[in-house]
C-alpha cells in the first residue's frame, strides 16, 4: 500500500507589538523623631540648659541649630514613575518630600544604582522636590540652607539616598506594558499669587493680583496594557489596572508654623485621596512654586468663597483647613485623570512613543547672570541705596522712585544684583535645566523656584499654537 504525507501550514505567529513600558516604586523617607520639624522649628536654645540640668537630650544628636521635633503628623515618601522608551531607554520621574532638589543627593542616589539592575543611572533621573517647608532637611553641605533647616547630617543623606534608589528600582521591577494620556484642567480653589501688587522703583505698578497665576493641573494618566491573550489556566493578569498618576501644580508647601511635628504638608493627604478615588498613586511635581501660596485669610487676598460656602483660608490656618485644601486639588486631579481617557484629552491614549531626557549646566541668563539669594534692583543699588536682599524680595529703607540711568546710557547692567548664592545655598554656580519628552509631553525642570511669568513663558513657547507668547503680566 503507498502513503502519502501531507503538509498542514500554521498560521504565522504575529510579532509582537512594540509598547512603552511603565511602572511605580515607592519607599518611606520619613527621618527620625527628634530631628528639626523644617524651617518653622524655632532655634536650640535650651541644648545648654538641659546639658547642665540633666535634662533631656537626644544622644544621636538629630538636631543641632534648631529645635527637636517631637512627632510625626504624616510620613514623607519618595515616589518614582519609570517609562520605558521603544528603544530601551528608562527615565524616573523622581518626587521627594524634600525642601530643596540638591544634585548632591541625586550623585549619591546614581552611585548606588550603578551596584542594582533598575537601568536608571543619575543621568536618567527628574527630580521634583515638593518644596516642604515643615520636613527635616539635612541633606545639603551648603550652609545658608543650615539658617533655614539645620546642619548637615550624612546619615540622613544615606538614608535618604537609598530610600530613592529604593524606590526607583521597585519601579523598574514594575515595568509593564503601558499605555499614557494626558490633559490640563482648571483648578483656582487651592491657589494664589503670594507676590501680590506692589509698586516699581519708577512708580509705576507691579506685582500681581492675587488670583493671577498659572492654574492649569496637568495630569498623565499611565494605565497597563490588556493582554488581548491570557490563555487558559494562567494566572490572572495584572492588564489594565492603573499604574500611576503624575501631577504637575504650583502650590507653595509653605503654609504650616512650628508645630514641632515632621509632615508632608497638603501632598500627604493629596496622595492619599487622589489614590482613594483612582487607584493609582500620585506622583506630584510643583510648577509655578514661587509666586503661588495661600489663599490667606486677609484683606488683600480674593477670598471668593468655594461653592459649598466655605472662604478660602488654607495657609498658616491649621491642620485642617490646609487638608481641606487638598481635598479640593484632588478633586480636580480626579477630573483631569477621568479626562485623560476621553476624546477630550489633550494628548490620547498611546502606547508607542519617544521616551528621551536632556540635562544642561548652563550659566543665568544677563538678568540674573548668577544663582542669588534675594533680588535686588541694580538701579538703585547705583544710587547709592543697596538695600538688603531677603527671599524673596529686596528691602530698602526710603528708596525713591530714580530713572532707569543705566538702561538709557546703554549699560550692560544687569537688571537685579543679589548676593551670591553659591556656596551658601547652591552647589553650583551654574543652573541645572533638564527636559523629558514622553511622545507629546515636554516636561521641563530648572534648578529655581520659578514664579507664574516663568511658567507661563515656557508653556507658550513649547505649545503648537502660533501667536500666543506670555511675555510677563500686563
Amino acid at each position: 500500500m503507498g502513503g502519502s504525507a501531507v503538509a498542514i501550514a500554521k498560521p504565522p505567529v504575529a510579532a509582537p507589538v512594540a509598547t512603552i513600558k511603565a511602572g511605580y516604586g515607592q519607599a518611606d523617607a520619613t527621618w527620625h523623631v527628634g530631628a528639626a520639624a523644617g524651617q518653622y522649628a524655632p532655634e536650640n536654645t535650651g541644648l545648654a540648659e538641659n546639658l547642665a540640668s540633666g535634662g533631656d537630650v537626644d544622644p544621636q544628636v538629630h538636631s543641632r541649630i534648631k529645635e527637636a521635633g517631637y512627632g510625626t503628623h504624616s510620613r514623607l515618601t519618595v515616589r518614582a514613575l519609570v517609562v520605558e522608551g521603544l528603544d530601551g531607554r528608562r527615565v524616573a520621574l523622581l518626587k521627594t518630600d524634600n525642601y530643596l532638589a540638591q544634585d548632591l543627593l541625586l550623585r549619591r542616589v546614581g552611585q548606588l544604582l550603578d551596584g542594582g539592575d533598575s537601568g536608571v543611572s543619575y543621568a536618567d533621573i527628574l527630580h521634583g522636590a515638593t518644596h516642604n517647608h515643615s520636613s527635616p532637611y539635612y541633606t545639603t553641605t551648603s550652609p545658608g540652607v543650615f539658617v533655614f533647616q539645620d546642619v548637615v547630617d550624612h546619615r540622613m543623606l544615606e538614608y535618604q539616598a537609598r530610600a530613592v534608589r529604593d524606590a526607583i528600582e521597585a519601579a523598574a521591577a514594575d515595568l509593564r506594558p503601558a499605555r499614557m494620556a494626558a490633559t490640563t484642567v482648571r483648578h483656582t480653589l487651592f491657589k494664589a499669587n503670594v507676590v501680590g501688587e506692589a509698586v516699581a522703583d519708577d512708580g509705576s505698578p507691579a506685582g500681581y493680583p492675587r488670583e493671577f497665576g498659572d492654574t492649569g493641573v496637568v495630569v498623565m494618566r499611565f494605565d497597563a496594557l490588556e493582554p488581548k491573550n491570557p490563555g487558559k489556566g494562567r494566572a490572572k493578569p495584572r492588564g489594565g489596572e492603573p499604574i500611576a498618576t503624575w501631577v504637575n501644580f504650583g502650590q507653595h508647601p509653605e503654609s504650616l508654623d512650628g508645630y514641632g511635628l515632621t509632615t508632608a504638608y497638603y501632598l500627604g493627604p493629596l496622595e492619599r485621596f487622589v489614590e482613594r478615588d483612582t487607584g493609582a498613586p500620585l506622583v506630584f511635581s510643583q510648577g509655578d512654586v514661587g509666586s503661588a501660596e495661600g489663599p490667606y485669610d486677609r484683606a488683600d487676598t480674593n477670598t471668593t468663597p468655594t461653592p459649598d460656602g466655605t472662604v478660602r483660608a488654607y495657609a498658616h490656618a491649621g491642620y485642617a483647613q490646609m487638608e481641606r485644601g487638598a481635598r479640593l486639588l484632588a478633586d480636580s486631579v480626579v477630573e483631569g485623570w477621568e479626562q485623560a481617557a476621553t476624546d477630550a484629552a489633550q494628548v490620547p491614549w498611546s502606547s508607542a512613543f519617544p521616551v528621551a531626557l536632556s540635562t544642561a549646566w548652563v550659566p543665568g541668563p544677563l538678568s540674573h547672570p548668577y544663582p542669588s539669594v534675594g533680588n535686588c534692583r541694580s538701579e538703585p543699588t547705583v544710587q547709592g541705596n543697596p538695600g538688603v536682599g531677603v527671599a524673596p524680595d529686596c528691602e530698602r529703607a526710603g528708596s525713591p522712585p530714580v530713572a532707569s540711568a543705566l538702561s538709557i546710557h546703554g549699560l550692560p547692567v544687569p537688571a537685579h544684583c543679589a548676593a551670591p548664592g553659591y556656596p551658601a545655598v547652591e552647589e553650583n554656580a551654574r543652573l541645572k535645566l533638564q527636559v523629558v519628552r514622553l511622545g507629546e509631553v515636554l516636561l521641563a525642570s530648572c534648578a529655581c523656584e520659578p514664579q507664574v511669568d516663568l511658567i507661563l513663558n515656557l508653556e507658550t513657547r513649547a505649545n503648537a499654537t502660533h501667536g500666543d507668547m506670555h511675555l510677563g503680566y500686563l
